[in-house]
């Protein structure tokens, strides 16, 4: 099996035969790197070339050195320069390209650039043909995926009549609909990669996902998200789905890189498909959390981001200059403006006690006083007024989980 998900039968022939004529190894790369074919070895092989063949990857610093390349906005074929630190002699490579789109790569070893110009044309015309094989192969997956895929948008929108009717369509293709239904959204963000590149990874995560043995599921993949819906036969533990969510996480980091932003939110389960929607919101909302919140270490489950959860479904384009935010604002503007907010903050925290205000703050008792009559006479807002300490403390919560810059 190859990354594109089938047999590569038909690339193998035009690959070896150019192998055979060129008397060096030759591989087809897909746009992460990942090899869909290589032909046998000449004795030119290299450390990378060998680590693909007996593992089947090439590990992420030789990804690296070729993603920082961009090769899908080479103009045409190219030399890859060699990294013998990481054991990579340079290549002649070639984009392979259909309709546009950047559907991979074809390698040849050529430590001492000694191709000829007619050999470089019958790499040409092999990359040409796997390109309209990739191209073919990747429309003809597209096709069968349209229904369940669609099924899946109707599953997750606000419309209910498609509801319904992606409800009727996943029951007729034999998806439990009264099982522990699990929503869970996972997102990534990369100056690195290509959309294409960041879709193929998605694509190989869900269907790591579809294939599961335990808790399989279905996924859709929309711009730089993957939607997932799983079932599984009891009610799963918030603990145990996180470890799943970290299991994705960690195949799409393989692909991608560590610089890649990873994140996943995770949906409280339901009984039913009727439900997914509810539980897909909430998986929205908890890879906000996971994309603002480090403490979270890039998984969120929306069960347990208590009184957070409503903060993080509020649009991200509120009306500036709400009476809180003017008074916060306030408070910055003085000399002494990062230390009343952190006696502030404190203070709300602790319920308005100032004996425990004062001892995590290690003050005394006086001069937490005087901050908070600073506080007071800065903001306008009387703290022994609850209404008065509840905007702040809200304000200063939606704040704290506002996008980062």
């Amino acid at each position: 099996m190859t990354a594109w998900g089938g047999e590569a039968d038909d690339i193998r022939l035009l690959v070896d035969e150019l192998a055979e004529l060129l008397g060096r190894s030759v591989v087809v790369n897909d746009p992460l790197v990942r090899q869909i074919y290589g032909s046998r070895h000449f004795e030119d092989e290299d450390p990378v070339r060998i680590r693909a063949v007996l593992q089947h990857e090439i590990g992420a610093e030789v990804t690296a050195h070729v993603l920082d390349q961009d090769i899908p906005h080479w103009p045409g074929a190219g030399r890859l320069p060699g990294a013998p630190a990481l054991g990579l002699l340079p290549r002649w490579c070639v984009p392979l390209r259909a309709d546009g789109g950047f559907l991979g790569t074809i390698m040849v070893i050529d430590a001492g650039q000694t191709l000829t110009g007619t050999e470089k044309a019958a790499i040409d015309d092999c990359a040409h043909a796997v390109a309209d094989l990739l191209a073919a192969r990747a429309q003809v997956a597209d096709a069968r995926r349209g229904e369940r895929d669609r099924a899946l948008r109707g599953l997750f929108g606000a419309d209910d009549g498609d509801r319904e009717a992606a409800v009727e369509t996943l029951r007729d293709s034999g998806f439990p609909d009264r099982a522990q239904l699990v929503a869970m959204v996972v997102e990534v963000t990369s100056m690195r990669h290509s959309d294409a590149q960041l879709e193929l990874a998605l694509r190989h995560a869900r269907s790591t996902v579809e294939a599961a043995g335990r808790t399989p599921g279905l996924g859709l993949v929309t711009g730089s998200r993957i939607e997932l819906v799983q079932h599984r036969p009891s009610a799963p533990a918030t603990g145990a789905l996180r470890e799943t969510a970290g299991r994705i996480r960690h195949g799409l980091v393989r692909a991608l890189g560590p610089q890649a932003g990873i994140v996943a939110g995770i949906g409280s389960p339901v009984t039913a498909l009727a439900r997914v929607r509810t539980a897909h919101r909430q998986a929205v909302v908890a890879v906000r959390a996971a994309r603002r919140l480090p403490a979270l270490d890039g998984v969120a489950a929306w069960d347990e981001l208590g009184g957070d959860a409503p903060l993080l479904s509020l649009p991200d384009d509120l009306p500036p200059g709400a009476p809180a935010a003017r008074a916060l604002q306030a408070l910055d503007a003085h000399d002494a403006g990062p230390r009343l907010r952190e006696t502030l903050r404190a203070y709300l925290e602790h319920a308005g006690s100032a004996p425990r205000t004062a001892r995590a703050l290690n003050l005394h008792r006086t001069s937490l006083y005087y901050r908070l009559n600073q506080i007071r006479e800065l903001t306008g807002y009387d703290l022994d007024s609850g209404d008065d300490r509840f905007a702040l403390h809200l304000q200063l919560r939606i704040e704290a989980l506002a996008p980062r810059a």
